[in-house]
């Protein structure tokens, strides 16, 4: 099967929620909407990771469940993420820039 995806633990065959994690991946998302980049959103979570493994977490679709892995965040929250992804004007590094070009 591989690797078993951050937020889960396998019990008798069956992916089952690791609360612990899972808690960590909701928090990792709520942080990101509250304006935190992606690494630092994972880091305040107390997920240790670097940004583009923080971001393939929260593009993680197994979190939204599947035939095998029960769902830790629901489709609204994975959608909301995408655009903050697609949007560079949602991203805290593109605020960032821009409040650091302005001081320029």
């Amino acid at each position: 099967m591989g690797h078993t995806p951050y937020g889960y633990r396998i019990e008798n065959g069956c992916a089952v929620i690791h609360e612990e994690e899972a808690a960590k991946i909701r928090k990792l998302y709520e942080n990101y909407f509250a304006g935190m980049a992606q690494s630092k959103a994972a880091i305040e979570a107390g997920i240790e990771t670097y940004h583009s493994s923080a971001k393939r977490l929260m593009q993680n679709r197994h979190y939204l469940g599947d035939d095998f892995y029960p769902a830790i965040i629901d489709q609204e929250t994975f959608d909301k993420a995408e655009e903050h992804y697609d949007d560079p004007r949602l991203q805290a590094e593109y605020l960032y820039s821009l409040i650091e070009s302005e001081a320029i």
